[in-house]
This record gives C-alpha cells, sequence and structure tokens, in this order.
C-alpha cells in the first residue's frame, strides 16, 4: 500500500514538471517560430486538417487583392539604379492586403500581403494578434532564422501608447494589460508561399508576405524608411 501511494505522488511530480515545462517550452517554441512553421506546414498539407480548423482561422477575403501593379516584375526591373534608400516608402493597406513601394512619390510595386487572427481592427494591446495602423518607421532589419528577413518597425510610438491608454480609460480593455511589442514585416516559414497565396492570415499582427519578396524589398529599405499602416 506504501509503495502504491508512493509511486502515486512520484507520478504527481512527473506529471506536474511535465505540465510546468509544457507551459514554458509552447510560448518559446511559438516566438521561435518552431511550433508556428510546424503547425501551417501540416494545416497547408493535410486536407481534414483545413476542413477541421477553417472556423478558428482567418482567411483573406476571396479575390483580394485586386490589381497589384507590376505584380510579374522583378523590383530590380522596375527601380531606378543606383537605388537612392531615401527616397522609398512603404505603406499598407490592410484592407486590400496590399504592401505598396513608393520611390520617389511614386507607386512602384504591390505585393500580395496576409496579417493576424484579427486583420480588420486597430491594435490596442499586446496579444491581440491585430497590425497596428499609423505612421512608423523602420528600427532594424536582419536576417530571420524563420521567415528570411524580418523588418522591424518602432511600434509602439506615442500615438500607439496614446490609443492605448484611451482603450483602457473607455475600459475596452483590461487596466492590466500591455502594449506589445516587435511588430513588422517578415517571410513565412521556408516552403510556406502556401500561407500568403491561400490567404491565410497566421501571425501574431505582423504582416506577411512570400520569401521573394521579403528579400526583394529587404534589399531596398534602410532604418529610417517610413512606414505607414493604414486601414
Amino acid at each position: 500500500m506504501k509503495k502504491t501511494t508512493f509511486t502515486t505522488k512520484k507520478n504527481r511530480k512527473i506529471t506536474v514538471f511535465l505540465a510546468i515545462l509544457l507551459i514554458i517550452a509552447v510560448p518559446v517554441l511559438w516566438k521561435s517560430g518552431v511550433l508556428g512553421s510546424a503547425f501551417w506546414r501540416t494545416f497547408l498539407a493535410v486536407k481534414p486538417l483545413q476542413t477541421i480548423s477553417r472556423p478558428f482561422i482567418s482567411f483573406r477575403p476571396e479575390g483580394l487583392p485586386k490589381q497589384l501593379m507590376n505584380k510579374d516584375k522583378r523590383l530590380s526591373e522596375i527601380i531606378e539604379k543606383p537605388v537612392d534608400k531615401n527616397k522609398i516608402r512603404i505603406n499598407i493597406s490592410k484592407s486590400e492586403y496590399k504592401l505598396s513601394i513608393i520611390n520617389k512619390g511614386k507607386t512602384i510595386k504591390d505585393y500580395m500581403i496576409v496579417l493576424g487572427r484579427d486583420p480588420v481592427n486597430d491594435k490596442l494591446r499586446e496579444g491581440d494578434r491585430r497590425t497596428p495602423e499609423g505612421d512608423f518607421r523602420v528600427q532594424d532589419l536582419y536576417p530571420h532564422p524563420s521567415w528570411s528577413k524580418f523588418i522591424w518597425i518602432n511600434y509602439p510610438t506615442k500615438q500607439s501608447w496614446t490609443k492605448h491608454e484611451r482603450a483602457k480609460a473607455k475600459g475596452e480593455i483590461d487596466t492590466g494589460c500591455g502594449i506589445g511589442g516587435e511588430i513588422g514585416i517578415h517571410g513565412v516559414p521556408s516552403g510556406d508561399d502556401g500561407l500568403v497565396e491561400q490567404g491565410v492570415n497566421w501571425t501574431q499582427g505582423c504582416i506577411s508576405l512570400k520569401t521573394e519578396d521579403i528579400n526583394e524589398i529587404f534589399e531596398v529599405v534602410q532604418v529610417g524608411t517610413i512606414v505607414t499602416i493604414g486601414h
């Protein structure tokens, strides 16, 4: 009897330990892109999983985006040489699921994008899986181990904080919520361009493009490039 009790207690300790390990591991794996990559690769490959999970996944409306400028041309074929990065701006339309490269005040190419689970509303807090709206600047850009490239924007700005605090005052979000961060423009896990092509809004609030597209854009922007995100 004593041996059975000891074994039960030991099993409970193991269970608790594994639960704690899982709680720690899941966010780390998700943030690093490992868990996300595995899930979305399975999602794209397994039709039954798509059917089961469809009610819980946000998709880009069918037929959007429309009329992408120079979609069949590489950016290097369009842009003047040498590239003056000081003249480059990025404009993102959430409702059109479109990222536009603007050179010297003129749009020269559009790209198809996807967003987070809530692709419509403005970001107000950490974890709402929304993309923030407003005027931002690139604060860093670097190769990313999971998503090819990452163009990091300076969210939250002063305007972002104002909206965040106003939402708390109105009771729209809990007073204990953080504002969030680490928002940027990036690619997809290797080989998973289908996420963008099929219009799966899979990110935590970032803007995602196909690998070839993010690699093109990465070459013409710099720290300080203006990024305007609108509804």
